[in-house]
């Protein structure tokens, strides 16, 4: 062996000795400082512990065993939050970022099982609202991607047996995350890309007498599906009925899908805003059940504009599309009877512009069509102004051919009243605002009649029936016209609904119709 070989041999395994000196020391020097970080640069309110803490020292990968956080309230000794992690891997600490650009660049972190419980009753604000950062980093943190795997995350309500919201085998990925001293100091603590999520299922209890279920959630590339939702009363109407004292619908929604497209989120000056292009439901199903016995709520019910032009955050939702729905809505009125029923089947419908950030100018318009009582068809077009403060309003129908007879359904229960005759078609328009409203209305309809019934519901009231068919035009062509025409004027009552509302207009409108104004 040559000199120069001899020489040069010797340099390139010094070298090599060097580089891996240098390797392990910076590795020790990363797992002290982790080490160290993890055991007292967390706040002092923050209680941290793991098994065991591993260093791969040529690739840089850290990967902490069975790592448990519990957090307190910073003023308190209570626990509000636990977390459990099976397995904690962070990849690729990059050594050049770390001395050469003074920041931390992680190419990836992995957490395995983790169980996140949070006590929502348990947490008590601090009392020093100027508090800075809950963390105090000096470098900025850069993370090329997270990954969270089959997680269990759980947030009580007021108690342990009182379960405020469950994800079971929730994975999220996030891509290109940056944490720093400003970020911080955000409502949202961390700048971030892309972001895929999915679980499956998830609960929560949306107030003490409903709850929403969903069977899987995905998102991906800004897409959100939610699949077999369930938005339901979670007593039966008996029991629902037994605990209120003033009246609240019992309801069951079911949607075989939810698609959300173009989603996107985030705050704005602390300001939480949402924002979709497009959201469908595929199949929704509304089965609503209102019990009139029980004592009014006179609270003031706000008309839909006014509802989202109050939000407490930021919507817009470009075109929300239902397809082939169905509305089932029961009312009770009578004692011993299990109310009359109405149905809308078949429905689809486009609403533009929902949410309370488009111009002023800019209406939010609903165009429905569905079969009213399976027979008849029925289109429906509604429009107003989010920004309108009066809160006015458009709503026009076009109902098709219907057997009246269907309506018995309803009117004998709630009226106790039947109804004859063919209603061949009908049109209206009710224009209104808060407070006031006018109907217009136009009907064709044949051999219409009304026999009002006994409080049993059974034998007819022959005087009050005879002298009503009297008042009633029999035929809308009595008087040489195919159309007989109405209209009236209605003041809201103001702690019922918007389509008690229209109900009322529709009212009025068919009693001027049929009576000539009598």
């Amino acid at each position: 062996m040559s000199k120069s070989l001899r020489i040069f041999l010797i340099v390139l395994f010094s070298a090599g000795i060097l580089i891996v000196l240098g390797k392990i020391a910076i590795n020790t020097f990363l797992k002290n400082k982790v080490e160290t970080f993890v055991t007292k640069n967390l706040p002092p309110h923050y209680q941290s512990d793991f098994k065991s803490l591993s260093l791969d020292l040529f690739d840089g990968t850290i990967t902490f065993k069975d790592v448990s956080l519990q957090i307190q309230n910073a003023d308190t000794a209570s626990v509000h939050s636990e977390i459990t992690v099976k397995e904690l891997i962070i990849e690729d600490i990059s050594y050049w970022d770390y001395i050469v650009n003074n920041e931390i660049h992680i190419e990836d972190i992995k957490i395995f099982y983790p169980v996140i419980t949070y006590y929502t009753h348990l947490y008590r604000a601090p009392k020093d609202s100027s508090r800075g950062p809950v963390l105090n980093i000096n470098k900025p943190i850069r993370i090329d991607e997270l990954s969270i795997d089959h997680t269990q995350l759980t947030l009580y309500d007021d108690s342990e047996a009182n379960t405020l919201l469950f994800a079971n085998d929730l994975t999220i990925e996030i891509d290109d995350i940056l944490i720093d001293q400003n970020t911080l100091r955000k409502r949202l603590p961390l700048e971030f890309g892309d972001y895929d999520a999915k679980a499956d299922s998830i609960f929560a209890k949306v107030s003490p007498y409903e709850t929403a279920t969903t069977r899987h959630f995905k998102l991906k590339k800004n897409r959100a599906v939610f699949t077999q939702l369930k938005l339901a009363t979670k007593y039966t109407r008996d029991e629902h009925a037994q605990m209120l004292d003033k009246e609240r619908d019992h309801f069951d929604l079911t949607i075989d899908s939810l698609a959300i497209d173009a989603i996107d989120f985030g705050f704005t000056n602390r300001e939480l805003f949402v924002n979709s292009n497009r959201l469908l439901l595929s199949r929704p199903q509304l089965d609503i059940y209102r019990n009139k016995l029980i004592a009014d709520d006179l609270s003031r019910k706000p008309l839909y504009s006014e509802m989202l032009r109050k939000l407490p955050f930021q919507l817009s939702i470009d075109t929300t599309s239902i397809k082939n729905g169905s509305i089932r809505y029961t009312e009770k009125v009578t004692q011993g009877t299990n109310g009359g029923t109405i149905t809308f089947t078949a429905l689809d419908a486009t609403i533009a512009n929902l949410g309370n950030t488009y111009s002023e100018g800019t209406k939010t318009a609903l165009d429905i069509d569905a079969v009213f009582m399976k027979d008849a068809p029925v289109h429906v077009d509604w429009s107003f102004d989010v920004n309108d403060p009066e809160n006015r309003f458009v709503f026009k129908g076009d109902l098709g051919r219907l057997n009246a007879t269907e309506l018995n359904k309803f009117t004998r229960e709630n009226l106790r009243a039947n109804l004859e005759g063919t209603i061949e078609q009908t049109y209206f328009t009710i224009s209104g605002d808060d407070t006031y409203s006018q109907i217009d209305m136009r009907m064709q309809y044949d051999e219409f009649k009304i026999n009002f019934l006994n409080d049993d519901g059974k034998d007819r009231k022959w005087l009050k029936s005879a002298v009503a068919n009297l008042i009633i035009k029999k035929n809308s062509n009595d008087d040489g016209k195919n159309y007989r025409t109405g209209e009236g004027e209605v003041s809201r009552v103001k702690h019922k609904s918007f389509f008690n509302y229209i109900w009322l207009n529709v009212e009025k409108g068919l009693k001027s119709t049929v009576t000539g104004g009598l």
